[in-house]
């Protein structure tokens, strides 16, 4: 995660923090000011098999659900 915040005089400040870190209580909280913006970049997520035939299979059993008969 990256805190960007604006110090005396307009000039701008970027420092990169280490959330798993932080969280494992092996580095202090970082106090956040007003004005601060926290920046947390993409990070890809590994989906499994089940995640992308859920997103298939979900609108078939919606639509045996709407229309009788279907053969689906």
């Amino acid at each position: 995660m990256e805190i960007i915040r604006e110090l005396a005089g307009g000039k701008i400040e970027k420092k990169e923090y280490n959330v798993r870190d932080i969280m494992k209580q092996k580095k202090e909280d970082v106090a956040l000011k007003p004005g601060d913006v926290i920046f947390v970049p993409h990070k890809k997520i590994k989906r499994g098999l089940g995640y992308y035939l859920s997103n298939v299979a979900s609108p078939v059993f919606i639509f045996r659900a709407l229309v009788p008969g279907a053969f689906f």
